[in-house]
């Protein structure tokens, strides 16, 4: 095991940014800044890496050197091509346990290749600390951590999730509008209307955040949908995440029908995220009552989208016959 070697990864980018910067500013702080390289697409240059990574200084001085992006991401071209990684990856594995006992190497790659030969390595030969995705409860003291001098409720947090969905990038953003907003104008706490009028609904939770009302409200619903009408620019955006939301709440009204109740068996099967599966089941008895309407609206949403691509259904019609289906539900 090289105890100098250290790969983060994994979806919490937020978390694995966040930890960087604290080491950055630590190392920084304790050896000074020269002592911190980071190497990214910006200034990219395989041999100034090698040279780093390999190297020990005159005097012992100690060093962290950032990689980001490597071993190769999934969704982000590397900044090697692909000779020069094949070159930095041979160098890497034949040398890394030439690496000075001074310096310090962390691999920053949110969703690498596992098959290539540099992740296999790090992993067998190195450290890897996975920055997973934050739960509800981890969310909800991000919050408080942001608001630490405003109040705001379980149930407010619990919406504000719901709305922009578990991103904490996202959250964050969306936190400082709303703290700016009420350190301007003195309001010491936060309730669901402050948010719903401050925040933006993030594309991915449009569709589940008017399922979850539309089971509980039918009016409340309406009104969303006619909002989402006016700010909505991409309506083939907004009916791609309602059939997934249909879809969703479908395949589980139909494994609770066989008793099937576990979450974990039900995304194992069905290879949907057990997060939107946690929060879907809450709603279970509202799902299995509007059994029928939940398929009816699914099979109206496949046909009109193919009625609109091809020209025999005008766009126009998407939003009122949605809303007249809307109606059709039990809350």
């Amino acid at each position: 095991m090289i105890n100098n070697v250290f790969l983060f990864t994994w979806e919490n980018r937020y978390s694995l940014d966040t930890e960087l910067k604290r080491r950055q500013d630590t190392f920084a702080q304790k050896y000074w800044s020269d002592s911190v390289f980071s190497f990214n697409s910006e200034n990219r240059n395989s041999g100034a890496t090698n040279q780093t990574i390999f190297w020990g200084g005159l005097f012992s001085t100690k060093k962290l050197i950032i990689l980001r992006w490597i071993p190769t991401c999934a969704d982000r071209q590397t900044w090697f091509d692909t000779n020069s990684l094949n070159d930095f990856t041979d160098k890497f594995i034949k040398s890394a346990n030439l690496i000075p006992a001074d310096n310090l190497v962390i691999f920053s790659s949110y969703s690498p290749d596992k098959r290539g030969r540099l992740y296999k390595f790090l992993e067998k030969e190195c450290q890897i600390k996975e920055f997973k995705k934050f739960w509800t409860i981890e969310l909800k003291n991000l919050i408080r951590s942001q608001l630490w001098e405003i109040k705001i409720s379980e149930s407010t947090m619990t919406f504000l999730i719901n709305k922009i969905w578990d991103d904490p990038y996202r959250i964050t953003s969306e936190l400082d509008k709303i703290r700016e907003y009420c350190l301007v104008h003195s309001i010491s706490s936060v309730d669901e209307n402050l948010v719903d009028e401050l925040t933006f609904w993030q594309s991915e939770t449009v569709a589940f955040g008017f399922m979850d009302i539309l089971l509980k409200d039918t009016t409340k619903a309406i009104h969303y949908l006619s909002q989402i009408q006016q700010e909505w620019t991409n309506r083939n955006e907004f009916a791609g995440a309602l059939y997934f939301q249909l879809k969703t709440n479908i395949i589980l009204d139909d494994y609770f029908q066989r008793w099937i109740k576990d979450s974990k068996k039900i995304a194992a099967e069905s290879g949907l995220n057990p997060r939107w599966l946690y929060i879907n089941i809450k709603n279970i008895n509202q799902i299995s009552k509007n059994w029928n309407e939940l398929r009816n609206m699914y099979k109206w949403l496949v046909q009109t989208d193919i009625g609109i691509k091809t020209g025999k259904i005008k766009e126009e019609e998407f939003w009122l016959n949605i809303k007249k289906l809307w109606l059709q539900f039990k809350a």
